[in-house]
């Protein structure tokens, strides 16, 4: 989202809150994994909670073991610290055991960055994590589509969004030097476009058409469309897309095309195609780079 500054003459992009990023990376490090004392502390909690001491004259003191209401409330603290972090960033309200918790959430970036966040640590994940955690990881990021997507009701503001996205994108490597900020944001713009795409309503030949643009927002469009809704239809439009453009674009037709193998069976022609670009296109084989990551697995899945 943008908003225009009368003194400048510019347009200002809405920032993504730093305290907003390290709730994410933090959200992300604790799946299956909750910090120790805290654990430790409501574990105390759940054990005194019950245990029932009585004492009368004749038996002495008696003890028995019997779970109670308190039981519960205090086994369920146990996931309070993720469960309010969910809420200070999708918003709502939550009601349970006398205690209330309430947020109005972020801005629609932070939201989109946040899935596509999400949906880049299940990736990435794929082979060092468990599938209970990357499904946890996976749950949030469909939290945070679900709510982005629900402050934009109609198909028809949906894909007027879209198009403003696109926009936005050129504005964002105009005006923003780079840097993780402006990073944040274009992810930001890919993420909010790939959770509003699935319900926007778009044609094959409105998808080609961005594929195909010499605008490089609409190309942006296009590709984040295409890690939403992978299709082999539209693999001679993304193929050039990644021997050429900025990095950014690269990566993402990288990442588009890298769905499209996992989700579709191309042919002996395409998958000549395809693994003659990845060999002998310079640009995207730099060691240590998201690029070559991809790049690398791609091959692997040819």
């Amino acid at each position: 989202m943008t908003t225009n500054d009368p003194r400048s003459g510019t347009t200002q992009q809405r920032s993504i809150p730093p305290e907003f990023v390290e709730i994410l990376k933090n959200l992300f490090n604790r799946i299956g994994n909750h910090t120790l004392p805290w654990v430790l502390a409501s574990g105390l909690l759940v054990l005194f909670s019950a245990i029932n001491v009585t004492w009368d004259g004749k038996s002495g003191l008696s003890v028995s073991f019997q779970p109670t209401g308190a039981t519960t409330i205090f086994f369920a603290l146990v996931w309070l610290p993720i469960v309010i972090q969910i809420y200070s960033i999708v918003g709502g309200s939550f009601k349970a055991a006398g205690f209330e918790l309430s947020s109005q959430g972020v801005s629609q970036e932070s939201l989109g960055w946040a899935f596509q966040k999400s949906e880049e640590v299940v990736d990435k994940a794929s082979e060092t994590t468990s599938p209970q955690d990357r499904a946890t990881v996976a749950q949030y990021g469909q939290e945070f589509a679900q709510a982005l997507v629900s402050r934009i009701p109609s198909q028809a503001e949906r894909r007027k969004t879209v198009e403003d996205l696109g926009k936005q994108y050129k504005r964002v490597r105009e005006q923003m030097s780079p840097g993780e900020e402006r990073s944040n944001q274009m992810e930001s713009i890919v993420g909010q476009i790939r959770a509003l795409a699935p319900q926007a309503g778009f044609s094959s030949s409105e998808i080609k058409k961005y594929l195909e643009s010499s605008d490089e927002g609409e190309r942006i469009v296009g590709l984040s469309i295409m890690e939403a809704l992978p299709s082999a239809d539209y693999f001679e439009q993304i193929l050039p897309l990644i021997q050429s453009g900025k990095p950014f674009q690269q990566y993402h037709a990288l990442l588009a095309m890298l769905k499209i193998v996992q989700s579709s069976n191309l042919d002996q022609k395409q998958k000549e195609q395809l693994q003659s670009i990845l060999e002998n296109t310079s640009s995207i084989k730099k060691p240590k780079t998201d690029r070559d990551t991809i790049r690398v697995r791609l091959l692997s899945a040819l």
